[in-house]
């Protein structure tokens, strides 16, 4: 007499599919409910909403795919489930708009490393611009004074705090070649002190612009692995694999 077998909880396949489902509604709901809730209120033409809108899609990403993955484990295992069977083509209709939205992603970064670069390099062209006026009109103070102590009240504060107690007993002429032998060093000082934030700035741009154009080209092709078109039994992903391997279907129907 063989024993009886004890019973085996929670290994229900129907059981298990009908939890993976709803797991899958959970998490594809917190992905759009993460990215609706980085990107509202919509603007456009605002780079700053870009940035935040392939953030949010890029960071979130996995959540939606381990939902798409849970779902297609669900449908292996419940096959003959209609709610199952809906959902899948839904979503997989969903997951044909992701791959749209990745795939657009790509030249918006480009638009956006452009414009990046452009406003980095305006920055630094202003900044150049006002450090340039000022020392001008230092040097034209500089050199309009007719006196020492003229000179020396004509000077901004910082200026008049690094030439020390024996700057008003030096002459006129030798406090004025000291002065703009000082401003040409502050010249070029502040002028690499625009530079240097530019340059990072500009690095940081690069490095972010790269990091979603490559992630996006992933997501792109993970995405087609689940997206549906129409009630086609072919995933987006099996389409392309099938086109671009023409022989497999002739081979397989001779």
């Amino acid at each position: 007499m063989s024993e009886e077998q004890s019973p085996r909880f929670g290994a229900d396949p129907i059981l298990v599919a009908d939890r993976l489902g709803l797991l899958t509604v959970v998490l594809i709901g917190a992905f759009f409910a993460a990215v609706l809730a980085a990107i509202l209120p919509v603007q456009l033409f605002n780079p700053a909403w870009l940035y935040g809108l392939s953030g949010a899609l890029i960071d979130n990403a996995p959540v939606a795919l381990l939902g798409f993955a849970l779902l297609h484990l669900a449908v292996y295992l419940d096959p003959d489930n209609p709610i199952l069977q809906r959902r899948r083509l839904n979503l997989g209709r969903l997951a044909l708009a992701a791959v749209l939205l990745f795939l657009l992603l790509i030249p918006m970064q480009g638009y956006l490393l452009w414009r990046g670069l452009g406003g980095a390099n305006q920055f630094q062209l202003q900044q150049q611009q006002i450090v340039r006026n000022e020392l001008q009109q230092l040097r034209n103070s500089i050199n309009k004074a007719s006196s020492t102590e003229q000179l020396l009240g004509s000077l901004p504060e910082p200026v008049s705090r690094s030439l020390g107690n024996e700057s008003p007993t030096l002459p006129l002429a030798k406090l004025k070649q000291r002065l703009l032998a000082d401003v040409g060093v502050a010249s070029k000082q502040l002028n690499q002190r625009v530079d240097q934030p530019t340059r990072a700035e500009i690095l940081n741009l690069w490095k972010r612009s790269l990091r979603v154009i490559l992630t996006s080209m992933f997501y792109t092709l993970a995405f087609a692995a689940f997206a549906l078109r129409g009630d086609n039994e072919f995933t987006l992903l099996q389409e392309l694999q099938l086109g671009w391997r023409p022989w497999h279907i002739n081979g397989e129907s001779q």
